[in-house]
């Protein structure tokens, strides 16, 4: 085949180089030594998949193309044994004439009248044999001692390679290691790599296309990839890996890797960036560490910064102090030039993104952990999010904290929140001074975009969770310690509740305390109202101005108010009543609706006692209308009947059905509370209020009431013993005359 004159040209160049290095391996190997022999083995198989069994006629071809053009080289094998679909054949190319090692060739098969595709690409073993034909190395002798050549085998340095360009031996090779000679401990590879250095300055590794260019003075580089470094000419102690990274560089002791990575930088000191684009921008900020792509693409003189993600911080100009780690961690800093102390931190997916308008972004002292936490920061400072969307629409609100997924998450403008738990505090817009821990706690905030001072304080699992509609919670001032404590209260303010579910169906109530499991549980717009005690006013919904002291205290009262119960179980019976006392253990009033009453004790009660032996009441004249004298006197207290007896009371019984077993044995001495009241009757004298009957299975009495009357028949009593008197005096005085 006929070359045009160009690679004519090029093949004598070609074909020199390849004399020269046969001649080095004539020292060791002999062409004769060289086979002349090419083995091709492949594998044939049927339609059907099965490996071919069979003695085929075979045809070798090599072309200069993988498709088309014309056979270079053919040779023909009449009977090839093919068994289990293997075969092998070794092919003769003594006598073809390989052009260059730089040729490509292809070899072709025919297999009976079939020819076999794709065409089989020719590797290394037909250019060796290319090189085999080489001529001797007595042309060595016809170049200069300026010549630039390779030559092997040295006879004063044996086993070596020296490449040698303008007669100075700038390369040696020695087994597998290449080593620059003379170089001052610098390597340049690549085209005008180091290419103004003048190897005075040492230490240097520029591999790559115009990698180190302008490098003259600078000690301790690194620079790999096309571009990397270009510009640098007194930089020390540089690590650039990637196309173009550190191309303006001039400053020390900086590590780029990545394409593009501190393309801008020129007098910045110590910076990292690891990255396609990291560091882009940089000019002279120091002491910033960067890794993904283009973090801190826009910062120019900012410092100590630290973006690891996708575009983290990469609006940041001036900005320093700042550490975003994460896809789009700060997304959006702050693009002025004006230098500032950032001294937020950002670590997850978008957090701190802030506003698509960087120059909004100026908040600063925030911390950021989770993904999206603080997404839309702008003003907003000193604020801490920590779990995924937490604080997420907060713009200018400051000083909050909120730990937990979508805690705080609403927030816009309030401040000095805090929110710990999922959800906590979820739809707080404006509010400020809120306390919310717990699951849930606080969850639907009051939403206006009004500020307010919240000042509620909620710990627990869905602690004042409040109404699903947030518009309706406005109450203020309230304290729920425990779970689902004021859990649906909506307007209720000033209510302090503590223990599971106290206070937990509060709607409007004001000024309630409820401390204890259950205790004013089903409270919904009473007022001032104190509970103390598991279920202590329990059942609760209207009533005010109760307070109850003790497990199960006042816990049947519904609607009932101003009742004052102290003990267990103290007021258990009371439901609607009203104005009722209950003080000790199990003490109940006459009836669950009565009214007015104090009662001491419980049933099993027998003695009071006390230092004085009389209760002072109210008798003042100037509180009393139509005083007359008291009608009944000693007729009336003629007609009672004070009794023995001895107690055996029904409650003592099952199903309260007595068979006197439990009789008490010392009897007493009082009323019948049944001929009390029919006394009272007869003389038309109910209004003496001998006898309770609020509950007719229990008639009560009041002897205490008689005191009066018994005053008065003693009296009349007195004016019939003073008439006798008189009476005999005057029988007397008869006698005697």
């Amino acid at each position: 085949m006929t070359l045009p004159k160009k690679h004519n040209k090029e093949k004598i160049m070609k074909l020199f180089f390849i004399i020269i290095i046969a001649v080095c391996l004539a020292t060791t190997i002999s062409v004769a030594q060289v086979p002349q022999i090419i083995t091709h083995q492949g594998f044939l198989a049927d339609s059907a998949g099965q490996p071919v069994n069979a003695t085929l006629p075979m045809t070798v071809r090599f072309f200069e193309d993988s498709t088309g053009g014309d056979a270079v080289f053919t040779q023909s094998y009449p009977g090839v044994v093919v068994s289990r679909g293997v075969y092998t054949i070794s092919i003769d190319v003594s006598t073809f004439s390989f052009v260059s090692q730089f040729y490509q060739y292809w070899l072709e098969m025919q297999v009976n009248i079939s020819l076999l595709s794709p065409r089989i690409r020719l590797t290394s073993v037909p250019y060796a044999l290319y090189a085999a034909k080489a001529n001797s190395a007595t042309l060595l002798s016809n170049f200069s001692p300026n010549a630039t050549m390779v030559m092997v085998d040295n006879p004063f340095e044996p086993d070596l390679i020296h490449f040698t360009i303008l007669g100075l031996s700038r390369w040696r090779m020695i087994h597998t290691r290449l080593e620059p000679i003379g170089s001052n401990g610098n390597l340049f590879i690549g085209r005008d790599a180091g290419r103004i250095h003048n190897l005075g300055a040492g230490g240097n590794t520029y591999v790559g296309n115009d990698a180190g260019y302008n490098s003259s003075v600078g000690l301790s580089n690194s620079f790999f990839g096309r571009g990397a470094g270009v510009i640098n000419s007194s930089g020390s102690s540089n690590s650039f890996f990637g196309e173009f990274a550190g191309y303006s560089n001039t400053g020390s002791n900086n590590s780029f890797f990545g394409k593009d990575a501190g393309y801008n930088n020129t007098s910045g000191n110590s910076n990292t960036a690891i990255g396609s684009g990291a560091l882009r921008t940089n000019s002279e900020g120091n002491y910033n560490v960067t890794s993904g792509y283009q973090a801190l693409f826009s910062n120019t003189t900012g410092h100590s910064n630290t973006a690891s993600g996708y575009q983290a911080l990469y609006y940041n100009v001036a900005g320093s102090n700042a550490t975003a780690i994460g896809y789009g961690a700060m997304l959006y800093s702050n693009n002025t030039a004006t230098a500032y102390d950032n001294q937020n931190v950002a670590l997850g997916y978008y957090a701190l993104r802030g506003s698509p308008d960087p120059s909004a972004n100026t908040g600063v002292n925030n911390t950021a952990l989770g993904n999206q936490t603080l997404f839309s920061n702008t003003t907003g400072s000193s604020n801490t999010a920590n779990g995924y969307q937490a604080l997420y629409t907060n713009t200018t609100g400051f000083e909050n904290t909120a730990n937990g997924v979508n805690a705080l998450y609403s927030n816009t403008t309030g401040s000095l929140n805090t929110a710990n738990g999922y959800q906590s505090l979820y739809y707080n817009v404006a509010g400020s001074n809120a306390t919310a821990i717990g699951y849930g706690a606080m969850l639907y905030a009051n939403n206006t975009a009004t500020a307010f001072d919240n000042q509620n304080v909620a710990l627990g699992y869905y602690a004042l969770r409040g109404s699903s509609d947030p518009s309706a919670n406005t109450g203020l001032y309230n304290t729920a310690l425990g779970n689902k404590t004021l859990f649906f209260n909506t307007t209720g303010s000033r209510n302090t509740a503590t223990g599971f579910n106290a206070l937990d169906s509060n709607t409007t109530g004001s000024n309630n305390t409820a401390n204890g499991v259950s205790a004013l549980s089903s409270n919904t717009t009473g007022n001032n109202n104190t509970a103390t005690g598991w279920a202590a006013l329990s059942s609760n919904t209207e009533g005010g101005a109760n307070t109850a002291n003790g497990r199960y205290a006042l816990s049947s009262n519904t609607t009932g108010s101003t009742n004052t119960a102290l003990g267990y179980n103290a007021g258990l019976d009371v439901t609607t009543g009203s104005n009722l006392t209950l003080l000790g253990y199990d003490a109940q009033p006459t009836s669950g609706s009565a009214t007015n009453q104090i009662t001491l004790g419980d049933v099993s009660v027998t003695s009071l006692r006390c230092n004085v032996t009389s209760i002072s009441s109210l008798s003042d004249a100037r509180d009393k209308k139509n005083i007359q004298e008291l009608s009944l006197g000693l007729d009336f207290i003629s007609k009672l009947k004070p009794r023995q007896y001895n107690w055996d009371k029904r409650e003592w019984y099952e199903n309260n059905i007595s068979d006197g077993s439990k009789m008490q044995e010392a009897p007493t001495a009082g009323f019948i509370a049944q001929e009390l009241d029919e006394v009272q009757t007869t003389q038309h004298a109910e209004w003496l209020h001998l006898v309770l009957k609020d509950n007719p299975e229990k008639i009560e009495a009041t002897p205490g009431n008689l005191l009066p009357i018994m005053v008065k028949a003693i009296q009349e009593q007195q004016a019939i013993i003073e008439q006798l008197k008189t009476e005999v005096a005057k029988l007397q005085a008869w006698v005697k005359r």
